[in-house]
């Protein structure tokens, strides 16, 4: 750019620096006086133009100067974001792992709940075992006691035998022990309603662990999707970055062939073409200026498509074409077609009034 303002700059001087010695030569005869005259305006008008194209290339530069340093603004707040991302990224990273951890610990202390319930269970089923086995000797034991008043009785209802009352006291002392096991039972009884309820409990605290997984399953799974949108975010962000630096080469890109055509000395045709590429560019940044304010503000997913809508070259390159293609059916067409369009207008205007006349006539 320098190259071309410093190109620039030299050219009003160049023609300072003109020799005139042969145009004065020519000129000294007194008849001469108007072509020296034309040929001062010439020179002040070519003067003025060239003062004119100066501006506006100095404009030009301003402008895409200033544009450089909004794109500079936007790469440095781009680069704020995806640092503060990063830092999410990371703390979400810790989370993840220590919630590995406490799913493993979890899963560890299920596997050791449910042997505890099995060994439980077993332990249970050899007290049912045993407890049906003590009802049966209670019963048994109840018959005989039974058998044995029986027999009590008979003896006492007769007279006859006088042997008979010294095997009374045989069953007297066959109550003691049957005391004994009814206190037994019902000390077994004791143990296997206690096991029943630690069984309860244990199962309480087994489904209280299920429903524990679970919930930390579904976390696990939740922040596995949080993990995987951004990703996907950080991806988006990398490809921003990507097309924000494209934008700044095809920017320079426009700044070097603006000042070739400033050192050519374009004509006002290729001044209107750079006017239309300016206001097709400015169009553009302003649109691009209010994606990146909404998309620094995150007010949503609407505003990130409406961003990576706009940031798209190949929506940018379909606007462009769009846009060209209106300009040259309004504009440039029928300023192509006058030279055809007007004759033939003039001969049929020509036509009617001779056939008006004529008809008058």
């Amino acid at each position: 750019m320098s190259k071309g303002t410093d190109s620039e700059s030299e050219s009003p001087s160049s023609l300072e620096c003109w020799d005139y010695s042969i145009e004065l030569e020519c000129l000294r005869g007194p008849q001469d006086l108007q072509l020296a005259a034309e040929l001062g305006k010439t020179l002040l008008e070519r003067n003025k133009e060239l003062e004119t194209s100066l501006k506006q290339h100095q404009n030009v530069i301003e402008e895409q100067t200033q544009e450089i340093e909004y794109l500079t603004k936007q790469t440095a707040a781009l680069r704020e974001v995806n640092d503060s991302r990063l830092r999410i990224y990371e703390q979400l990273e810790v989370s993840i792992q220590e919630l590995e951890h406490t799913n493993q610990k979890l899963s560890v202390d299920n596997i050791s709940d449910k042997k505890l319930i099995k060994t439980l269970t077993a332990q249970i089923e050899s007290l049912d075992l045993r407890c049906e086995e003590l009802q049966k000797s209670m019963d048994e034991m109840a018959v005989a006691q039974e058998s044995a008043r029986r027999r009590q009785r008979r003896s006492v209802c007769t007279p006859d035998t006088p042997q008979a009352p010294p095997p009374a006291p045989a069953p007297a002392p066959a109550l003691p022990p049957c005391g004994g096991d009814e206190d037994e039972v019902l000390q077994l009884l004791q143990q296997i309603q206690e096991l029943r309820s630690q069984r309860a409990r244990e199962q309480r605290k087994a489904n209280d662990l299920e429903d524990q997984l679970t919930q930390l399953i579904q976390e696990n799974a939740c922040l596995e999707e949080r993990v995987a949108v951004l990703q996907q975010k950080e991806e988006e962000m990398q490809s921003l970055q990507e097309e924000l630096s494209t934008l700044e080469e095809i920017r320079q890109g426009h700044l070097c062939r603006r000042c070739l055509r400033g050192q050519d000395g374009g004509t006002l045709t290729a001044d209107e073409d750079d006017d239309d590429v300016s206001i097709i560019d400015s169009l553009v940044d302003e649109s691009q200026r209010k994606s990146v304010l909404m998309q620094l503000q995150e007010k949503g997913d609407i505003w990130k498509c409406i961003w990576l809508l706009i940031t798209s070259p190949k929506l940018i390159l379909l606007l462009l074409a769009a846009f060209c293609a209106h300009i040259w059916d309004c504009y440039v067409v029928p300023l192509l077609m006058l030279p055809i369009t007007l004759p033939l207008f003039l001969i049929r205007s020509v036509v009617c009034g001779l056939s008006w006349r004529c008809s008058r006539s």
